[in-house]
This record gives C-alpha cells, sequence and structure tokens, in this order.
C-alpha cells in the first residue's frame, strides 16, 4: 500500500464515498456497512479496533463497544480523531500489544497490501486469544476489473482469476485513485488466517438486490459501471480463536 498514493486521493475518496450523486454510496451503504454492522453487533461489547478505518463511518453507527482505530492517513474528520482513538499505523506492523482486542475489524483494507502474510499475522497476534474474533470485508472477484457486464446482467470474466496480479492503476469505481490492487482467491485468505490458529467461524457473499439498485440509483450521475446481481459484489469472513461454528446469514 502506497501512503502518498492514499494521502494524495484522501479527500476525493472521504467526499466520493458518501455522495450519493454515485452508486459507489449506496453499496457501502446498503452492502457492505449494512452487513458489517450486523455482524458486529453480534458481539458482546468490547474493544474494537477498526483497521482501515477510512473516514470513520464505523466510529458513526456503533454502539457501546471500546472503539479504536488506524489507517496509514488521518481522516479529515478532526472530532473523530479526537474521540474515535485514532492513530497512524501500517497493518504490516502494528504497535499494540498482542491480544489486544475482542474484535478486529479489516474493511477493504487486505485487497490493497503486497505483504499480505505479514498484515494476517498482525491482524492475529492484536486479537484476544482467548476468545477473540476478526472479521474481514473483501472485494469479490467477480467485479468490474476482472470481467464485463452485459445487457441482461451477465458477467464475463476477462482475467485469470486462477492466478495472483496487480491492478497498478486502480482507480475505485473508475473515479478515485490511481491505487494498486491486488487479486488474490479467497481460499488464499483464509488459509492465512487458519495458519495463524484462527478459525472460519463463517463465510458469506453479498449481491446486489438489482431491483433495489436500479430503483435508488437511477436518478444518480453514478460511475457509470454497469452492475449485475448475478454474481456477488462484497465477500466477509469470519473467523475466531473460540471455534464457535456460526451461520449468519445476511439481509
Amino acid at each position: 500500500m502506497s501512503k502518498n498514493s492514499w494521502q494524495s486521493s484522501l479527500k476525493d475518496y472521504e467526499k466520493f464515498v458518501v455522495d450519493r450523486k454515485y452508486d459507489s454510496e449506496y453499496l457501502r451503504r446498503v452492502g457492505l456497512h449494512s452487513n458489517l454492522l450486523d455482524i458486529i453487533n453480534r458481539y458482546p461489547k468490547g474493544r474494537l479496533l477498526d483497521v482501515g478505518c477510512g473516514d470513520g463511518w464505523m466510529f458513526r453507527h456503533i454502539k457501546g463497544f471500546e472503539y479504536h482505530s488506524c489507517d496509514v492517513t488521518e481522516p479529515a474528520d478532526r472530532k473523530f480523531i479526537e474521540e474515535g482513538r485514532f492513530s497512524l499505523q501500517d497493518i504490516r506492523k502494528l504497535s499494540y500489544e498482542s491480544d489486544s482486542f475482542d474484535i478486529v475489524v479489516a474493511s477493504l483494507v487486505l485487497i490493497w497490501f503486497s505483504e499480505i502474510e505479514l498484515a494476517v499475522e498482525e491482524l492475529c497476534r492484536v486479537t484476544d486469544r482467548s476468545n477473540g474474533s476478526i472479521i474481514v470485508a473483501l472485494v469479490n472477484p467477480y467485479f468490474y476489473r476482472t470481467g464485463d457486464v452485459d445487457t441482461d446482467g451477465n458477467f464475463k470474466i476477462t482475467a485469470d482469476l486462477s492466478k495472483d496480479f496487480i491492478i497498478k492503476d486502480h482507480k475505485i469505481s473508475g473515479l478515485v485513485g490511481p491505487f494498486s490492487y491486488y487479486y488474490r482467491p479467497p481460499y488464499k485468505y483464509i488459509n492465512l488466517f487458519l495458519k495463524n490458529g484462527v478459525h472460519l467461524k463463517n463465510i458469506f457473499d453479498w449481491f446486489i438486490d438489482i431491483d433495489d439498485y436500479n430503483s435508488e440509483v437511477s436518478n444518480r450521475e453514478n460511475s457509470k459501471i454497469r452492475r449485475t446481481g448475478k454474481v456477488p459484489l462484497f465477500t466477509f469472513m469470519e473467523f475466531s480463536y473460540s471455534g464457535t461454528q456460526t451461520n449468519f446469514k445476511p439481509k
């Protein structure tokens, strides 16, 4: 992850993700934020670390947790920095002590790293080994930079998803960036977490409700990217040191 790339694009990113002119606001609010909050709120209130917190949206929506956050750049919201227990951190070498948090959340973070092994090791290290959990959200491999959507909503894969690769000029929704995006099959993430001693509690994908999507974004300028409800957009993984199995389903 390039700190300079994120720093130079931070203001544009923070405005973009909440701007209802674009469909990314809908996708994050309905698909990403809603599912993450549903997962988090099933846990007892405890110490929570939001890794790669972005503009601090999670802090504004969860209640009762001892919230901590970090990112490679400071959010523009000074109130969030003061109240959200924010610190500048590199996920590959977190300064927190081991076993510090009951819940660690990494939302759309791991896709921006080449040294994924170090990042996963650190997430597991700072999670309480007695009963802690890690929640991961990823962009699903079937997204607009790995394929095309036709007029019938079918998705045609144009990238070789059998191999890891880097998209060096990636712009979020074609607008904000550029960043380097690291594609890996989901099983590679899972195996790395298992290697570090946590159990996979749950994994599920989120699909766009295309009728709802079309209804809400039809009057938006949006990003001009053709979307489909036939392949998933986000993948959610839930790991735990407790090993207790869950069967959570998204709304």
